[in-house]
């Protein structure tokens, strides 16, 4: 039996009697952004920012008379701001599959570990401000989807899959999405998995600092990753997402917990 085999395994053995805490977790975190999406959207409609469809028809920048919409752009700020306010409770998300994987039970007062003191809660706000500015400067720097499409002035959906030119794109389209599951593991899965396990680290101590350890181990999260595979075209249906997340959480937890456990990182 391989790795990922008993990785799994593990995490389904870890998960009996502990499904209800842990889906109540995420569904926490998913009824956050909810409820942030839909005071943004309600607030777009009320400040006439968005037409009959439901679609902006007013941009933040008007390039032709040069005027600013200061209406559209606070919201947007205080959507994300909201977004990363609340932030911690995925990290509580993922400190509860963390704890599941060491105490063998899962607790949902875990949810609300990085809002248990001042100090936790402002690291752990920046931590998530940094891991998401990396992954996004990075993804975007080296998507070649983005300069493809924008050397050939066109899109994947705007060309016939007949022409030259759609295998191309659709070729630029895939090694984005490569990269960005390389970029994620790098950048987000190994630093929120490396802090639930061990939230008195630094931020550096999970990014920057954490780099040796990561590359150490970057291929078995990959390949973990890619054993999932099929559980991800499965949530196309959505109502797998609430039995493939928590096991997606908890293999990648009880995955990193041998690795912390087996070298310093």
């Amino acid at each position: 039996m391989n790795k990922n085999k008993v990785i799994k395994q593990q995490a389904r053995l870890l998960l009996k009697g502990n499904w209800v805490p842990v889906i109540g977790g995420f569904v926490i975190v998913i009824l956050a952004l909810l409820a942030v999406f839909y005071t943004q959207f309600t607030l777009l409609y009320a400040f006439d920012q968005l037409n009959a469809d439901g679609e902006l028809y007013k941009q933040p920048v008007n390039i032709t008379t040069g005027s600013i919409n200061y209406t559209l752009i606070c919201i947007a700020a205080g959507s994300s701001a909201a977004l990363l306010l609340l932030s911690p409770l995925f990290n509580g998300a993922i400190r509860l599959c963390a704890k599941l994987t060491l105490d063998r039970t899962a607790n949902i007062s875990e949810m609300f570990y990085c809002f248990r003191s001042f100090a936790l809660y402002v690291k752990t706000v920046l931590l998530n401000f940094v891991i998401i500015f990396l992954f996004t400067v990075t993804s975007s720097l080296l998507d070649p989807y983005i300069y493809v499409s924008r050397i050939t002035g066109t899109e994947l959906d705007g060309t016939n899959p007949g022409d030259p030119l759609w295998w191309v794109m659709a070729a630029a389209f895939l090694a984005a999405v490569l990269i960005d599951i390389l970029l994620y593991t790098v950048l987000v899965h190994f630093p929120l998995l490396v802090y639930a396990f061990e939230p008195q680290r630094g931020v550096c101590g999970c990014t920057f600092a954490l780099l040796p350890f990561i590359f150490r181990n970057l291929g078995k999260a990959l390949s973990l990753t890619i054993s999932f595979f099929g559980w991800a075209l499965l949530c196309f249906f959505v109502v797998p997402v609430l039995y493939a997340a928590p096991y997606y959480a908890v293999a990648s937890a009880d995955s990193v917990k041998w690795m912390l456990q087996s070298q310093e990182p």
